[in-house]
């Protein structure tokens, strides 16, 4: 659970849009998915496999998908994970 002031992550978003004059109802939508699963779906998907298939509006998306072709992927002890050692 991410803390921010002692808070959690959950905590601090709803109570900020609720300051703000918005109603929140928030849904718990369970545990998210865990990275190594996450990786091999998107490999997957970039790969026509399973019939996933990513599309892209190329035009409007260069910052997007020059991250997703330099994107890094190192594998940890608990599985795959983000290359965040540059």
């Amino acid at each position: 659970m991410a803390l921010l002031n002692e808070q959690d992550f959950h905590w601090v978003v709803c109570h900020e849009f609720e300051k703000r004059g918005w109603q929140v109802e928030d849904v718990y939508l369970g545990n998210p998915m865990r990275h190594d699963e996450k990786y091999l779906l998107i490999n997957q998907g970039f790969a026509g496999k399973q019939r996933l298939m990513p599309f892209f509006n190329r035009q409007n998306n260069d910052d997007l998908i020059l991250a997703i072709q330099t994107a890094g992927v190192v594998r940890g002890r608990n599985g795959f994970r983000k290359d965040k050692d540059y």
